[in-house]
């Protein structure tokens, strides 16, 4: 019996890690898809309120830090004459969020960077 809950205890911990590493810097895995659609649960509802709260008007430019998939990104495009600018640490994430903003990106509206906050260099 003693096994089996050694065997259980650390399959958690195993689990517990790579899912808090994958909520910090996700990757295309199943824990990251398993932290992608935690957070779009959570995140998303503060992130509309957000940009709500914002007021944003024509002209001007939205930074996005931790972009993640792209969700806040593309919500901000709807603004009409917004541009956003996103990053990210994870190449998976920017892939994502490229993706799923490519049409705004061809159009000059968004930029998505992977990059660290620490070092914004590629903002103007």
């Amino acid at each position: 019996a003693a096994l089996v809950v050694v065997v259980a205890f650390t399959a958690q911990r195993i689990f517990m890690h790579n899912f808090a590493l994958s909520l910090s810097f996700p990757q295309d895995n199943f824990f990251g898809r398993l932290a992608l659609s935690t957070m779009e649960k959570f995140n998303t509802p503060g992130m509309y309120d957000a940009l709500s709260r914002l007021d944003l008007q024509e002209g001007e430019t939205l930074l996005e830090i931790c972009t993640g998939p792209g969700l806040g990104i593309e919500e901000a495009l709807l603004y009409k004459g917004v541009t956003v600018v996103g990053v990210d640490i994870s190449n998976d994430m920017v892939h994502m969020a490229r993706t799923r903003n490519s049409q705004a990106i061809a159009l000059g509206r968004g930029r998505i960077e992977l990059a660290s906050i620490q070092d914004l260099s590629f903002l103007p």
